[in-house]
């Protein structure tokens, strides 16, 4: 006999075993890649181990709260295997419940982090496309004319010029550079749109 009440007890079995896989889980929820298989294999299996020594009133007790979408779920040649299946689902379903409730704090803070900072790289993304832009425009212009004062003018006169090979190569050098951040704040916003993505789906689960 494992518990005197059932919900009790697989709170305390989530709980315990959520501790004991903590930073397991949160990175596999975060990746996403194998958190429900981590789920089945490391958590629950153990678990459901337990479930062929118990008596027949925790038995009882577990399958009083199978509803019917559970039954019509399950399968069994036979009463007594069909109960077994029952009883992992039922299980299987509460204790998955409980894992998710002691992870969503912790993912919803990271989704935080990870909306700010979103939203940070989106304003730097935009910035600096706007940089690009603007380097661009300064090379397609060429360089400010050059000034020139002679004695018999009253004024400055002013002489358009082309770059030399030496300002436009260092131009030509910052563009890449420009362009190189560029493609830094994409892979960045992509990579940050995809963690989002992940920890949306856990929600669904």
């Amino acid at each position: 006999m494992y518990f005197n009440d059932y919900e009790d007890w697989i709170e305390e079995e989530a709980e315990a075993l959520f501790h004991l896989h903590e930073e397991r889980l949160i990175r596999e929820a975060i990746s996403y890649s194998q958190f429900t298989a981590y789920v089945e294999e490391a958590l629950l299996e153990p678990l459901l181990l337990k479930l062929r020594w118990l008596g027949e009133a925790e038995e009882e007790e577990i399958l009083e709260r199978a509803d019917s979408i559970v039954w019509e779920n399950a399968s069994g040649h036979s009463e007594a295997s069909l109960r077994r299946d029952v009883l992992r689902r039922v299980v299987e379903r509460d204790f998955t419940a409980h894992i998710l409730a002691y992870l969503t704090p912790i993912l919803e803070a990271r989704q935080a982090t990870y909306e700010a900072e979103l939203k940070q790289l989106q304003l730097a993304h935009a910035e600096q496309i706007d940089e690009v832009k603007q380097h661009e425009q300064q090379i397609e212009l060429g360089p400010p004319p050059k000034k020139v004062k002679k004695w018999w003018y009253l004024k400055e006169k002013e002489v358009a010029r082309s770059y030399t090979e030496e300002e436009r190569s260092a131009l030509q050098a910052q563009q890449q550079q420009l362009e190189d951040e560029l493609k830094r704040l994409e892979q960045k916003t992509r990579e940050t749109e995809a963690n989002l993505e992940r920890l949306d789906s856990l929600h669904r689960l």
